[in-house]
């Protein structure tokens, strides 16, 4: 998704890694950037400790038709060797399908918490339900557009393609130039995984042709992808965070985002 470090990341030292660099941020944004972190820093422990946990079962056992006992809390699960290898990568698939519906519903949770604050400091009764109208039906294009015209925040199209101009944005080995295209495209494949049981649907498929997608075909992302679609939300958030910031007179704070925990 990156070239050349356009998201200003921090190095850690000469071989990486890059973490977030300093960002603005109001209360809300230091929130969704904490419960980033949290989610993140999940998904990688599970899915290298069970990397690992793979790698050191193998070294112990005789061959695949090797009982095996595992417990889980209070749960005894039992197996052959040969059942548990065929189903770690069926089950890594759906971490990372998981990962990436969960990057993407914290992003959703930071965008209703900042709406509901903006329709509470306009006395608007009701704001939870103002927020869920002002979002239900639309399109992302639809939804900022909205968002904009409604709420009178300076917000709209301009203000993101200003916001990733030298960032280039690869889906499915196709240049995206529009980021809210671009998150258009991520909404749709997180409504495949959490609505058509993880599969390829027909459009898709006929929308990538040169990405070797086969209609019916589980869909399977590179592991690291939960990582790179919240470099791009937390760059995407900004252009909420700033202009929600100067409508309605919220501090910014400069923080570290790893520091939050």
């Amino acid at each position: 998704m990156t070239l050349n470090n356009p998201f200003k990341m921090k190095e850690m030292s000469p071989e990486g890694p890059y973490i977030l660099g300093d960002e603005q941020c109001t209360d809300i944004k230091i929130e969704y950037l904490r419960r980033g972190n949290t989610i993140l820093a999940s998904y990688a422990t599970v899915a290298t400790m069970s990397n690992i946990g793979l790698q050191r079962v193998k070294e112990q056992i005789k061959d695949e038709e090797t009982p095996m006992r595992l417990t889980l809390g209070s749960r005894l699960i039992q197996c052959k060797f040969r059942t548990l290898n065929y189903l770690f990568p069926i089950v890594t698939r759906q971490l990372t399908n998981q990962g990436i519906i969960i990057v993407y519903g914290n992003f959703e949770a930071y965008l209703v918490d900042i709406l509901i604050s903006a329709f509470q400091e306009l006395k608007i009764e009701n704001p939870e339900q103002e927020t869920l109208n002002m979002l239900a039906a639309r399109g992302w294009e639809g939804k900022i557009d909205h968002i904009g015209q409604k709420l009178k925040v300076n917000i709209g199209k301009r203000q993101f393609l200003e916001k990733f101009k030298d960032i280039p944005l690869d889906f499915q080995g196709t240049l995206c130039k529009d980021p809210i295209i671009f998150l258009q495209k991520v909404a749709d494949v997180r409504h495949l995984i959490a609505h058509s049981s993880g599969r390829i649907s027909e459009g898709l498929a006929k929308a990538y042709p040169g990405a070797g997608l086969k209609t019916g075909d589980v869909i399977q992302l590179p592991v690291e992808l939960p990582f790179d679609l919240h470099i791009f939300l937390v760059a995407f958030t900004d252009v909420f965070d700033k202009a929600f910031s100067e409508k309605y007179g919220w501090e910014r704070k400069t923080v570290s985002p790893e520091s939050l925990v």
